[in-house]
């Protein structure tokens, strides 16, 4: 049968989120966006399909995100144009990261147990397990910072990553957001952008 992981319903939360940080009020996952016209699924024939989400302005910021699907490929490039609308120069920060309840997936055998939860990987520490229970109590042990590595939620047989191959800074977390709800994600420093300059950055998600 088809396994559902992004959800957001009565039974299950599952999310993948980006947005920015780092000066009041710029465009974050709560924003609206609006969907830019053009085609919104996979023609016969066709081999990739663009679709671009843009905010409002907010905070002097106009943010652009296109997620490239391909046919017969779990990874959806996602590239995030940042816009200065303003009249001063800004340095935002691009969150990316999966958002899940606690709950073990459905269907789970209890014969035998599987690890569902939070990873963070760094060429330093390589693949680490983060549990709920460890974040629910604050009590966390993974690589905060790095130049290199990704972040991904796994349940058994399936997992989603957020994947950024250039070496770049980046600051790792894990954290409770909500009661049962918890994320793990990546932090990138965009640098300062001008007034009426852009910035892109691209990321990969592997679902």
């Amino acid at each position: 049968r088809n396994v559902v992981l992004f959800d957001r319903s009565k039974e299950r939360v599952y999310l993948a989120q980006t947005g920015l940080v780092g000066a009041p009020d710029l465009p974050n996952h709560l924003t609206a966006y609006t969907l830019v016209p053009g085609e919104t699924s996979l023609a016969a024939g066709k081999d990739a399909l663009e679709v671009v989400f843009e905010s409002p302005e907010q905070g002097g910021v106009k943010l652009r995100k296109t997620l490239t699907l391909q046919r017969g490929n779990y990874a959806v490039q996602v590239r995030h144009d940042v816009v200065n609308t303003g009249t001063a120069a800004l340095s935002p920060q691009l969150y990316v990261q999966l958002v899940r309840d606690g709950n073990a997936p459905p269907g789970e055998s209890s014969f035998y147990s599987t690890f569902t939860g939070p990873v963070v990987y760094t060429d330093a520490s390589k693949f680490h397990k983060v549990d709920f229970k460890s974040i629910e109590k604050g009590n966390t042990e993974h690589d905060k910072t790095a130049d290199n590595g990704w972040v991904a939620m796994v349940q058994h047989y399936f997992f989603s990553a957020w994947l950024h191959n250039d070496k770049a800074p980046r600051e790792f977390y894990t954290r409770k957001i909500d009661v049962n709800l918890y994320a793990v994600g990546q932090l990138f420093p965009l640098g300062e952008i001008a007034p009426g300059a852009s910035k892109q950055f691209d990321s990969v998600l592997f679902v």
